[in-house]
């Protein structure tokens, strides 16, 4: 039976197995023969994971990925609660009135 790599749950035969580019780990390494070379690497993998775990890694990429689509997001709704916020007040002082 397949487990979720990244939370660890089993995964039953009834839930569909779904796979991800997760992070794996990362290396270091320098080299001291030249001016003291330095170099990191960050390793991800396609590895099985749960429908939970998938929705999660699912939210950084495709239609929030980039900056100015999450700031969009971000000023849409905060729009939003500044409209709310405003008609309650504006109900709240015809109905004080």
């Amino acid at each position: 039976m397949a487990s979720c790599y990244h939370c660890g749950k089993p995964i039953t035969g009834q839930e569909l197995r779904q796979r991800r580019q997760v992070y794996v780990g990362e290396s270091y390494w320098v080299l001291y023969a030249r001016r003291r070379q330095r170099s990191h690497r960050t390793h991800y993998g396609m590895r099985i994971v749960c429908a939970a775990c998938a929705a999660k890694l699912n939210w950084g990429r495709g239609a929030y990925s980039s900056p100015a689509a999450r700031l969009k997001w971000f000023l849409t709704m905060l729009g939003l609660l500044a409209f709310f916020l405003a008609g309650a007040i504006l109900v709240a002082r015809i109905y004080f009135r």
